[in-house]
């Protein structure tokens, strides 16, 4: 009979098994230059982790990590922004069934702002933890409630934005009519103006 020591460990324990496994971490490249810095960050953290790499510059990547056996490289839809939408169900089920620990979300600015679509995105796979990582090196944790808070933010500031350039074009369009009634109001006024003086009359 098997015998288990404190030095054994209980591998029939799901739970305690998947804290001995290598961490399965999801980078979404959505800032080019916060990669490299991101990347290193997280080897340094997790030194037996495996990497699945979304980017939209899939040959420039394997050309970059040429060497490492613990990658994975997915393509991004070219052209298109980063969302759950546009990367399809299928692709999305896929990450899904990878059983990610970690998603880490790169951002170009300091405060993320403009990132939800890939937060979202990143919160479709299911995975454990969810990180923002900034262009200074650090990050933060985000949670479902704080992915919906960014996106109703960003749709709320798209909407006062298009209502403002819609308020703009209605007033341009008033103001066009104003001016064209205005000219043609002249026009009219003049033409009867010079129709009621006496013949040989002059000015």
């Amino acid at each position: 009979m098997e015998t288990k020591t404190r030095d054994t460990p209980d591998l029939s324990n799901p739970v305690r098994n998947s804290k001995l496994r290598p961490k399965k971490i999801l980078i979404i490249q959505s800032a080019s230059r916060v990669f490299k810095k991101t990347l290193e960050s997280l080897r340094n953290e997790f030194p037996e982790a495996t990497f699945t790499i979304l980017t939209a510059h899939p040959d420039e990547m394997k050309d970059s990590l040429v060497g490492s056996a613990d990658y994975q490289i997915l393509p991004l839809p070219e052209g298109k922004h980063i969302s759950i939408f546009s990367y399809g169900i299928g692709k999305r089920k896929y990450l899904h069934e990878q059983n990610f620990d970690l998603a880490a979300v790169l951002y170009n600015i300091e405060k993320g702002w403009g990132y939800a679509n890939v937060e979202s995105l990143a919160w479709s796979t299911g995975a454990k933890e969810i990180r923002g990582y900034f262009p200074a090196g650090t990050f933060k944790h985000l949670t479902l409630s704080q992915i919906f808070k960014n996106r109703l933010r960003e749709q709320t500031a798209i909407g006062w934005v298009a209502l403002n350039i819609l308020t703009a074009f209605i007033q341009l369009v008033i103001v066009g009519f104003s001016m064209a009634g205005e000219a043609g109001y002249r026009r009219i006024f003049a033409k009867r103006s010079s129709s009621t003086k006496p013949k040989g009359s002059s000015e």
